[in-house]
């Protein structure tokens, strides 16, 4: 009788896990996929040691993430993960449809879109766009004249976000910094004379409004210097970025007026998002909160955010002793991978971009978020 016994609470016991993984969402998720046409190809064990299942259909090839419970479509690589395999296949249609696609306009502003989303504000920036027709426009004309002027897709997008930053602190100030955008773009595209009378503001905006182009040439000075250096290739790494914040950083702290700890923040979420580009940290970035008023958006922020605190930390030590400056250089050179030969070479090109970033990078961000 006792076995009996065992065995049925054996029995319970086994029945309640096998039910648990029934209804986990990761083996939900596999279900629907196998209902779309998807087929098991293995599983590939995480660094936590959780086993996630692999599956293809065709010529692509997707995992669910079992701890994250969600689809990541790895052949071809999409730049961020769907909550399942329903939002995977419109995003296929999608492909889909653009790979048929030849103009290279449409393209472009897919090309936004895409950098958009892979930083997690395209919700933001759809509600505004949908609740906001004067905003909607401005900011379809600002891409128009992105496109006209040979902008880069990620230099566009991101001045579309700090639009949207903008926006939350001051809405005409958000619709003055496009239309001053669209009008500097204009200005330097062929078409400018041709569509200048469709814009709304024909003042010509100062160039420091964009200040991508002197981070770009600062993160650029970086890469070359491990290049010739140690033969080192920092193009996929996102914290060379690092270095080109912390120089501005200390470019603040050396100017007379210091900036409001809000609009500086804005200015670390332009960076935050350039990294993202570069490189996804794995961080949930939006989602829903509950507050006393009910379920509300929100957005959170990266590890590379925790990263730039640390350097602020740094640079902020820095200002009390030589000891401590070095300490800051030394950090950014080991965080890039650099071997101590290189390290006092390092900290003189540092000293140069923290003379370049008060001279061609901190005014133009005073100018836009101060």
């Amino acid at each position: 009788m006792i076995w009996w016994v065992v065995a049925a609470i054996l029995l319970a016991f086994v029945a309640s896990k096998a039910w648990r993984v029934y209804k986990h969402p990761a083996h939900q998720l596999g279900i629907q996929a196998a209902k779309l046409g998807w087929r098991a190809a293995g599983s590939i064990k995480d660094p936590s040691g959780f086993r996630n299942t692999r599956l293809v259909r065709g010529n692509y090839e997707s995992i669910i993430l079992f701890r994250e419970q969600e689809v990541r479509l790895t052949k071809p690589e999409a730049e961020y993960p769907f909550k399942d395999y329903d939002e995977l296949e419109e995003w296929i249609s999608e492909y889909e449809h653009e790979a048929q696609e030849k103009d290279p306009e449409i393209l472009y502003y897919r090309a936004i879109d895409s950098y958009v989303r892979s930083v997690g504000y395209y919700e933001p920036l759809l509600e505004l766009q949908g609740t906001d027709e004067e905003y909607c426009i401005a900011v379809m004309k600002t891409h128009k004249a992105a496109y006209l002027a040979n902008v880069p897709e990620k230099i566009a997008g991101a001045l579309t976000l700090d639009s949207v930053k903008h926006y939350y602190q001051n809405r005409d100030f958000a619709l003055v910094f496009l239309r001053k955008l669209e009008s500097k773009w204009l200005a330097e595209s062929n078409a400018g004379a041709s569509l200048a009378s469709d814009s709304p503001d024909h003042e010509s905006p100062e160039d420091a409004d964009n200040f991508h182009p002197s981070l770009d040439k600062a993160v650029e000075l970086v890469r070359s210097f491990f290049a010739d250096v140690g033969g080192n290739d920092l193009a996929d790494n996102p914290r060379t970025e690092l270095v080109a914040y912390a120089a501005t950083y200390i470019a603040m702290k050396k100017s007379d007026s210091e900036m409001p700890s809000g609009c500086w923040n804005t200015f670390k979420a332009a960076i935050e998002n350039r990294m993202l580009s570069i490189a996804d940290d794995g961080s949930q970035r939006s989602g829903t909160i509950q507050t006393p008023n009910g379920p509300a958006f929100a957005h959170f922020t990266s590890s590379y955010w925790a990263e730039m605190d640390t350097i602020e930390e740094l640079a902020n030590k820095a200002f009390t002793s030589v000891s401590s400056s070095r300490e800051l250089s030394a950090y950014l050179f080991r965080a890039l991978g650099g071997n101590a030969e290189q390290e006092r070479a390092f900290e003189k090109l540092f000293s140069g971009l923290v003379e370049f970033a008060s001279r061609s990078i901190f005014p133009k961000v005073e100018r836009v978020f101060g």
